[in-house]
């Protein structure tokens, strides 16, 4: 099993890093990677984990039982993120893989989103109060300002607990995402490049979908997946638990016309999404994907 797109408390998942690992390993994923909005402070945490688990067993990355992997008992681990971006043709989410984890421009970029967010926090609050007169208590927004990137949904979440929506659904579509904060996005090129910069593979995420609420096909989808192997792209996430076979059929089209690997993810979050590990549609292609292959191959090359 294969799983390259989840998400820990860092953003917008509700498993910490450590309980995230024990389900990985608890639904016997062989290969994984977090890939958390616009943060690496899970990757580095699980990095952790794992090397403390192998020291103990008196193990390495090299000398991994092949039979554990094949278990997910030792499951092997790839760096991931993934960043909100924006330009003037729309929305992307772009994953990175197997960047360097340390004083790298991946990590700098975070940091520079991680304003952006903090940001967007402070002027959704106001546009909240302002439009609907919703007040948060100040020991609720400070636990929001202490969150690594907190985003929407903990705004929703809040909402809920506070009476102001009935669900989270609710809270999203109807009251936060009429208001588009300026200045909230990175470029995409801005994130490939600084992906690339660091040895990593860029990849888009769910493509069809864009940043998760739009349906792009056709000439629009083939001119951005053009626009961003310009800038450097290398992969497209062609298997994704929200596909229908003929979605994934097209992705592995796309792929195959424009030379790039493919990825396979289930966008996990824990309790925050009714998604389960491991649900990314790849059990439905009943042969061995070449470009998914040379992908794994590249990125457990890079450690």
């Amino acid at each position: 099993m294969i799983d390259l797109h989840m998400h820990t408390t860092a953003s917008d998942g509700s498993d910490s890093p450590e309980q995230l690992l024990e389900a990985v390993r608890q639904a016997g994923i062989h290969i994984f990677s977090v890939t958390d909005h616009d943060s690496t402070a899970a990757c580095r945490e699980i990095q952790k984990l794992i090397s403390e688990v192998r020291a103990e067993s008196g193990r390495t990355e090299e000398n991994c039982d092949p039979e554990k992997i094949k278990t997910g008992e030792q499951p092997r681990f790839i760096n991931g993120v993934e960043f909100s971006c924006e330009d003037e043709e729309g929305k992307y989410h772009i994953l990175g893989y197997a960047y360097k984890p340390e004083d790298s421009r991946v990590v700098q970029l975070t940091e520079e989103t991680h304003r952006m967010r903090m940001n967007k926090l402070e002027l959704r609050i106001s546009y909240l109060r302002e439009t609907y007169g919703f007040v948060f208590p100040e020991y609720e927004i400070k636990k929001l300002r202490a969150l690594n990137n907190p985003g929407k949904p903990h705004i929703g979440n809040l909402m809920v607990k506070l009476g102001y929506a009935p669900d989270r659904s609710t809270a999203i579509e109807k009251y936060l995402n009429p208001f588009s904060p300026p200045n909230g996005h990175i470029r995409p090129e801005e994130a490939i490049r600084s992906i690339l910069a660091d040895s990593g593979i860029p990849v888009l995420a769910h493509p069809i979908y864009g940043d998760g609420d739009q349906l792009i096909l056709g000439e629009e989808l083939e001119a951005r997946i053009r626009k961003l192997q310009e800038f450097g792209l290398k992969g497209l996430e062609c298997f994704y638990s929200g596909f229908v076979p003929k979605e994934q059929k097209l992705m592995l089209q796309l792929a195959d016309q424009f030379d790039l690997y493919v990825t396979a993810g289930s966008d996990y979050h824990g309790t925050n999404k009714l998604i389960s590990l491991g649900d990314t549609g790849l059990e439905t292609e009943p042969e061995a994907v070449p470009r998914l292959e040379a992908f794994l191959e590249a990125a457990l090359a890079r450690g």
